[in-house]
C-alpha cells in the first residue's frame, strides 16, 4: 500500500496517542508517503527533505517491523546490561542523564531505502521483496545522549566479549514471528560515537522514534539502531536470531540479478554507501530557455566517510559539472549541494547528481542487484522541461 497520509492523523488514531504530544513530537500534519500502514512504514517525501539540514522530527521518516510498545512505564523501565561482563547493572534514564552528554549529528537510513528502484533497473529480476522504499526512509538529525562505553565502563567487559545481542521493547504480533533482535560487532559498541540517545534535535526522542532510548549507531544501516532500547548482552559470538542470521544480509559473492543466496554466504549488512539524491526540481518540473535556475540535494556516506564533492549533469549524464557544497557538521551528517543552472535549449533535459566521499567510493548508476534490496545508491535522474 503506498500513497500520501497525514501524519497527524495517523498519530491520532494510534494506540498509544493518550502519551502525548512530548514524548510523540507531534505538531503539526505534514503529508508523508505512506508506504505501509501496518506495521507502520512512513517516508519523509523530497521536498520535505530538501528544507532543512536537519530533518524536523515531524516529517522523519519511521520504520517498523513490530510496532512501537503499548506502553512504557518510565518509574520501572530500565535498560539491562549483562552477559560476558563482571557485574550487570540496570540503568534508568535519570542515571543516563546524570553521565557525560556527547552529541553526534548523523544520517539514519534503512537499509531497504532505494528497493523500489532495483524493479526500474533490473527488469529481467525478481524484484526485491519488501517495503518498496524510493527515497524517503532517510533523514539527519542532532542525537545527544551517553557513550555506550561509557555505560560499559562500570561493568567489567570480559575481553573475549565480540558481539552485543541489542533489542528493544517492541514485541511482535503474531507468535510466530521472530522478535527483532540484532547482533552488533564489539568495535562498534565500543565506537566514540555510538550513543545511547535521548534526544533528537532538541526534544526527547519522540515515541515513533524510540522513546525513550535509542541506540544510535552512525554510518551503520538503521536496522542497528534499536528502538525503545531495553537490553544489551554481551557475548563471544554473534546471535542467531532471524533478523541478523538470515535478515538483513549481503551476498559475499554478487551473482546474476534474480537469484537468491543461502544466508550462509551472505554477512550482515553494516555500512552505508556513498549517496546523494535531489530535493529540487522534483520530476516533471518547468524551466524557461534563458533563465536562471538552481538544482539542490543532499549527499552523505558511511561509517566515518562523508561527501566530498557531488557533480551534476544537465544532459542525462553526457557532461558533469561540480556543485557547491554546504557545510559539513559532522562526518557522519549529509550536507547540501547546490549548482546554478541556465538551460540554453528548449526541449526534454535529464538531470543527475553523482557523490563522490572523502575514501573516493563514487555513486554508481545503478547498484549491483541483491536478493534482500539493500544499499540502493544508484544516482538520481530528474526529467524536466525546458519551454
Amino acid at each position: 500500500m503506498a500513497g500520501k497520509w497525514s501524519r497527524g492523523g495517523f498519530i491520532a488514531g494510534a494506540s498509544v496517542a493518550a502519551l502525548g504530544a512530548a514524548a510523540r513530537g507531534a505538531s503539526a500534519a505534514p503529508m508523508m508517503d505512506m508506504i505501509n500502514q501496518r506495521p507502520y512504514d512512513w517516508g519523509t517525501p523530497l521536498e520535505e527533505l530538501g528544507t532543512k539540514l536537519y530533518t524536523p522530527n515531524r516529517v522523519f521518516f519511521i520504520r517498523s517491523h513490530m510496532g512501537p510498545p503499548g506502553h512504557i512505564d518510565m518509574k520501572t523501565w530500565r535498560i539491562s546490561i549483562n552477559g560476558m561482563v563482571k557485574k550487570p547493572i540496570e540503568v534508568t534514564l535519570d542515571d543516563l542523564k546524570r553521565m557525560p552528554k556527547h552529541e553526534v549529528s548523523a544520517v539514519l537510513q534503512c537499509a531497504g531505502n532505494g528497493r523500489y528502484w532495483y524493479g526500474d533497473a533490473f527488469p529481467e529480476a525478481s524484484h526485491p521483496a519488501g517495503a518498496q522504499w524510493r527515497y524517503g526512509a532517510v533523514g539527519n538529525a542532532r542525537w545527544v545522549g551517553v557513550r555506550v562505553r561509557d555505560v560499559l565502563a562500570s561493568v567489567g567487559v570480559d575481553p573475549k566479549a565480540t558481539f552485543a545481542k541489542i533489542y528493544g521493547l517492541d514485541n511482535p504480533l503474531l507468535p510466530t514471528t521472530p522478535k527483532m533482535i540484532r547482533g552488533l560487532d564489539i568495535h562498534k559498541v565500543m565506537d566514540e560515537d555510538t550513543i545511547f540517545a535521548y534526544e533528537m534535535n532538541g526534544e526527547p526522542i519522540p515515541y515513533y522514534h524510540g522513546y525513550p532510548v535509542r541506540l544510535v549507531v552512525p554510518g551503520w544501516a538503521g536496522d542497528f539502531w534499536v528502538k525503545w532500547f531495553s537490553n544489551m548482552t554481551l557475548q563471544d559470538h554473534n546471535t542467531t536470531n532471524f533478523w541478523t542470521a538470515v535478515g538483513y544480509r549481503y551476498p559475499d559473492k554478487l551473482g546474476k540479478p534474480g537469484v537468491g543466496v543461502p544466508p550462509n554466504k551472505e554477512h550482515p549488512v553494516t555500512v552505508m554507501n556513498v549517496k546523494s539524491i535531489i530535493t529540487s526540481p522534483l520530476s516533471k518540473a518547468g524551466f524557461k530557455a534563458g533563465e536562471a535556475a538552481v538544482i539542490q540535494g543532499l549527499a552523505w556516506s558511511g561509517d566515518g566517510a562523508y561527501a566530498k564533492s557531488v557533480e551534476i549533469s544537465t544532459d542525462g549524464g553526457k557532461s558533469w559539472r561540480p556543485a557547491q557544497l554546504g557545510e559539513l557538521p559532522d562526518k557522519y551528517s549529509w550536507r547540501s549541494f547546490s549548482y546554478r543552472w541556465t538551460p540554453d535549449a528548449k526541449g526534454a533535459a535529464t538531470i543527475i547528481a553523482r557523490a563522490t566521499d572523502s575514501k573516493g567510493a563514487v555513486q554508481p548508476k545503478a547498484s549491483p542487484w541483491n536478493p534482500g534490496g539493500y544499499l540502493w545508491n544508484g544516482v538520481q535522474s530528474v526529467d524536466v522541461e525546458v519551454s
